[in-house]
């Protein structure tokens, strides 16, 4: 005997399902809500929760979440939940739907109706938010660590070391904050941080002549960078405060991505041509501009030729 023919609340039963009432009436055929029976439901098996949010049943999506998290102690265990609510989703769904309309007959036919429509029918929104959020939370995990890490960085600025590099040629020292660290490369002082780079040459004053200045210098590895990373001139506002003979000049690029502020600088220390070339995001450049003059300003030579 047909469900619509045996049950008096079918026009309750068929508000409460919405969408796809044919399939499960049929599969709810001769059944009662004491009784567990099995009707195999494909939605349900390949997509769990995105089925149980569409059909709202909320609260057995926290226990599917509960044992997909005690599943990870188990490798492949988590097919079990699959094949778990591919057999009984159909069940579950009739004693939800049950259970709410029960509820709902004892409440006046226009109460009723009201009731059914909030608690029964389907939730395209839902599923929505959900995708959203699974593809949101690695972002904004990933994106919380980076602010953490970058607040951590900043929060060690204050503190300072002496970093000190002989190269071959020169014996190059430096002040700096202790998130730095001394690399290995081809220039006479290369140190880095996370975010950061501090790369600094000298060359001797007697092998250039004497209409060679220090703005030479800085314009010789802009090029080269502009080149690279098509530089664009910043805000003249955020260079630092240097002595009025050190020329300096700043620039910003997009790199993979990232914004940059490339800074060049040139002084006289002793015998040489101090030349600075300094990497930083602008919100670091910004945040710790204090300290980043400082150590510009330490950086000097302690050779003569």
């Amino acid at each position: 005997m047909a469900l619509e023919q045996k049950n008096p609340k079918d026009w309750a039963i068929k508000e409460f399902v919405g969408n796809n009432y044919p399939y499960y009436k049929t599969n709810w055929e001769n059944q009662g809500s004491e009784k567990v029976f099995i009707r195999w439901n494909w939605a349900a098996f390949l997509f769990p929760f995105y089925w149980l949010i569409y059909r709202k049943m909320f609260s057995y999506t926290l226990f599917i979440i509960l044992a997909y998290l005690l599943s990870a102690l188990i490798p492949y265990s988590f097919i079990l939940i699959h094949i778990f609510m591919g057999c009984l989703g159909n069940y579950l769904y009739f004693k939800k739907c049950h259970q709410e309309i029960t509820a709902a007959f004892k409440l006046t036919r226009q109460e009723a109706e009201t009731y059914i429509r909030k608690k029964g029918h389907t939730s395209i929104s839902a599923p929505m938010i959900l995708t959203v959020s699974v593809l949101l939370v690695p972002l904004m995990t990933f994106s919380g660590a980076k602010v953490i890490k970058e607040v951590e960085a900043i929060s060690k600025l204050s503190s300072y070391n002496t970093c000190e590099m002989v190269s071959e040629k020169h014996n190059i020292t430096v002040s700096a904050p202790q998130i730095y660290e001394i690399k290995k490369s081809n220039y006479d002082l290369y140190l880095s941080s996370y975010n950061s780079e501090l790369i600094v040459n000298a060359y001797p004053i007697k092998e250039f002549s004497a209409v060679t200045w220090e703005q030479n210098f800085i314009d010789s590895a802009a090029a080269n960078y502009i080149d690279i990373y098509k530089l664009k001139p910043a805000d003249k506002e955020n260079l630092l405060s240097l002595p009025i003979n050190q020329p300096q000049a700043l620039y910003y690029a997009s790199v993979a991505g990232n914004d940059f502020y490339f800074y060049f600088t040139c002084k006289k220390s002793g015998q040489y041509y101090i030349q600075t070339i300094y990497t930083t995001p602008p919100y670091s450049w910004k945040l710790n501009k204090e300290a980043i003059q400082k150590m510009i300003l330490s950086i000097s030579t302690k050779d003569s030729p």
